[in-house]
């Protein structure tokens, strides 16, 4: 693969400079630097307003300064054609920087917070990706629904790396309305906050749904636990199943299934493919300026489009984020 891009390459260049030789034989450098200089209209950067520079450098660059004639990030960025690309990459970058930070209260009233490193999401995502592949579940629909959170994120990664349709489900919808979306996405399981399984017990007892895995991602009772396929997941890849972490993404297959709001009437199912939010992701980093030593806050809900995508953003890009009360 290697030697096919170095051939690639090879020749992109080799056809540059000729085309380059042939214009300059044509009419020389020089001449057409004077030819422009010359013009009526013609004005030197230096007359320019300041103001009107940094704003163009601002909209259409802003690492303008910091890179040479070549911009290796910007190139290295547009390669990206799926999250699982970003992903492995932002581990190889920023592999023990803080990916998220999870806030536990104990019994007792203390707080402890937990920070899961770049490392550690990549391997939890691989866990809980391997033992949804052991439920059968490569190729399903899986549905999401609950607070932003760490389970969440990984439950979404799982399913975009693993070839899982992941179908982001507002929390806050009636039971009826939340019972008619998993119905029309068809998802084959869901994992579901805690907070909501009130909701949720209703719809399994309807059993109106083609919902065979109710995952709860605390440790309710009469569900499996999101924590125990991690661990059956950590298992299986201990004895070296590899069927996930080698899973190849199909950029240009739908990975997101996303319900609109439905404000004016019933809401609508969105279609997305991975090259599509990885070009988005890639947009966002040309014209935001964001480092490895920035905190996110994520309370934009994860199962809008923009509050998931802003997540990946900040995984591109080594961000912490954190989560608000």
């Amino acid at each position: 693969m290697f030697i096919i891009i170095l051939i690639g390459a090879s020749i992109c260049c080799i056809i540059g400079y000729s085309t380059y030789n042939q214009a300059v034989k044509e009419k020389p450098l020089l001449s057409r630097i004077e030819e422009i200089t010359n013009k009526e209209n013609y004005t030197k950067i230096d007359d320019l307003s300041k103001n009107y520079v940094n704003a163009v450098i601002a909209a259409e660059d802003h690492r303008f300064y910091d890179h040479g004639a070549i911009d290796i990030i910007g190139i290295g960025r547009a390669v990206f054609n799926n999250i699982k690309e970003i992903i492995y990459n932002s581990v190889k970058l920023y592999k023990n920087n803080v990916a998220f930070v999870t806030k536990v209260k104990k019994e007792d009233k203390t707080v402890t917070y937990i920070n899961h490193t770049y490392q550690n999401l990549l391997d939890d995502v691989n866990s809980f990706g391997t033992a949804l592949y052991k439920l059968g579940l490569k190729g399903k629909r899986i549905a999401i629904c609950g607070r932003n959170r760490y389970e969440w994120a990984v439950a979404h990664l799982s399913n975009l790396f693993g070839a899982i349709v992941s179908v982001p489900i507002d929390k806050e919808l009636q039971v009826n309305e939340l019972e008619d979306s998993l119905v029309r996405s068809k998802v084959d399981a869901i994992v579901f906050d805690e907070k909501y399984e009130e909701n949720i017990s209703i719809i399994k007892q309807n059993q109106k749904t083609n919902i065979k895995h109710f995952i709860c991602m605390g440790n309710l009772e009469g569900y499996i636990k999101f924590d125990d396929l991690m661990k059956d997941g950590s298992k299986e890849i201990q004895k070296a199943n590899k069927d996930f972490a080698n899973n190849e993404v199909d950029s240009d297959k739908m990975s997101i299934l996303l319900f609109t709001s439905g404000t004016t009437s019933k809401s609508k199912a969105v279609m997305l493919n991975q090259r599509a939010i990885a070009a988005n992701i890639a947009d966002m980093l040309m014209v935001e300026s964001l480092y490895p030593t920035d905190t996110n806050i994520a309370f934009l809900p994860f199962h809008h489009i923009f509050g998931s995508t802003g997540m990946l953003v900040m995984l591109a890009s080594g961000v912490k984020t954190v989560f608000p009360d």
